[in-house]
Parts: structure tokens; C-alpha cells; sequence
């Protein structure tokens, strides 16, 4: 088939929609938006199904594979919670 899916997962990335939304800037610092663009271009040209462009959510990822997601949910609830 011509078509194919795949999932991004880039985390925070540095826009001005904290800014704008009035947010804190807590948990992970974002990467920036070029830095973004030019992973996601990236893992499309090699086919990947699922693309983590910075390191943060490349560790993420490997985390999830061996923490259960109980702690997992429970880390990212904590995280969510501190942010306004």
C-alpha cells in the first residue's frame, strides 16, 4: 500500500503556546520546532513507525518498556499536576 501511519512523540516542544495558554514552564524542557521537523523528516524516510525526536523521549520510551505503567501514569499525573 501507498499509505502509511506512524505516530510522533516529540514531548514539549519550544512554541509560543505555553506563552499563550499562560503555562508554567515545568517537567521537560521542549525541543525546538526545527529540531522537531527535521526528526519527524527524518524517521519518514526510513520507514519507522514510531519516531522520538529527542533524547528525553527516546529514554521515555525505553522506560516504558521496563517501569509498569502504574508508576508510569502515576509519574506523569504528578507532572500534569504541577503545571497551572
Amino acid at each position: 500500500s501507498k499509505v502509511s501511519v506512524l505516530a510522533l512523540c516529540p514531548g514539549p516542544v519550544a512554541t509560543e503556546f505555553g506563552e499563550v495558554a499562560q503555562a508554567t514552564k515545568n517537567g521537560l524542557p521542549g525541543i525546538e520546532a526545527n529540531q522537531c521537523v527535521r526528526e519527524a523528516l527524518r524517521g519518514i524516510q526510513r520507514r519507522k513507525d514510531v519516531i522520538a525526536p529527542s533524547f528525553a523521549m527516546k529514554f521515555m520510551r525505553f522506560l516504558l518498556k521496563i517501569v509498569p505503567t502504574k508508576w508510569v501514569l502515576a509519574i506523569s499525573y504528578r507532572v500534569q499536576q504541577t503545571k497551572n
